[in-house]
This record gives structure tokens, sequence and C-alpha cells, in this order.
């Protein structure tokens, strides 16, 4: 995985649900992310629904922009390269 910019991931993340998941690769979660925002908006057009879908909607949004950050933040951690000895 390339370096990734934490900031423009949460960013992406707040336009749209799943965006920032999409910059860091992470296409499976994007997926889920905008598949839990279709369905909260679907359970808006219902009295029921209202009680569901917008604290669905608003906890998968605050949810995609932390991870957006956390897994853009991950990348720029560089990993400890072991040398032999010889």
């Amino acid at each position: 995985m390339t370096r990734k910019i934490p900031l423009l991931a949460l960013v992406l993340s707040l336009m749209l649900p799943g965006l920032g998941q999409i910059y860091n690769e992470k296409y499976v979660k994007a997926a889920t992310m905008m598949g839990l925002c279709v369905l909260a908006i679907i359970l808006d057009f219902t009295l029921i629904g209202l009680i569901i879908g917008i604290p669905l909607m608003l906890g998968v949004w605050i949810w995609g922009m932390i991870d957006a950050h956390k897994t853009a933040s991950r990348t720029l951690v560089q990993p400890h390269s072991v040398s032999s000895v010889a």
C-alpha cells in the first residue's frame, strides 16, 4: 500500500461515507459503508425507520471518517526492516 494522507482520507469520508476507504484501497469496507448508508436512507422513508435510519447514518458516517483517518495514518508508519548479520 502506498502512503496516504490521513486528512484527505477524513475529508473524503466527510463528503461521502466510504469514499475515504476507497482512497485507502479498502474496497470491502467502502462497499459495506455505502450499503449501510443506502439502507439508512431507505429506512428514513418510514416512521420507525427514522428512529433507526438517522442514527445508523450518523454512526456509519462518523465510523467512516475515523476509520479512514486511522487507516491512512498506518501507511505513514515505516515497518522496521530486519537485516541479517552475516
